[in-house]
């Protein structure tokens, strides 16, 4: 295959997967703004007011919740539990009373 058809393929491919409900295509108003549909912020909990953060992935914008206090909101996560996040804070309250020496 050719590096032009693969390209192509590649471009039908995201095409298709886009116009099957896979994602939806939005337009950018002449403020930069977006409306996300009513179906997702309804699936995702997303309320009037509510604060994202648009992180870009290399190439690809994600709409993510931002956090208030995201220590406290991050607990519970993972289904491990919060250890992993437990262990952190307690390794960072170590780093600041060592240096605090």
């Amino acid at each position: 295959m050719t590096p032009d058809l693969v390209w192509e393929l590649y471009f039908y491919k995201h095409l298709y997967n886009a116009t099957r409900g896979l994602g939806v295509e939005l337009t950018i108003s002449s403020k930069g703004w977006v409306v996300i549909p009513a179906d997702l912020r309804k699936k995702y909990g997303l309320k009037p007011g509510d604060r994202v953060v648009v992180v870009d992935y290399g190439g690809v914008l994600a709409l993510v919740p931002a956090f208030e206090k995201p220590v406290d909101q991050a607990v519970g996560m993972f289904e491990e539990g919060a250890g992993v996040l437990v262990e952190l804070v307690e390794e960072h309250r170590q780093e600041v009373a060592r240096d605090r020496r």
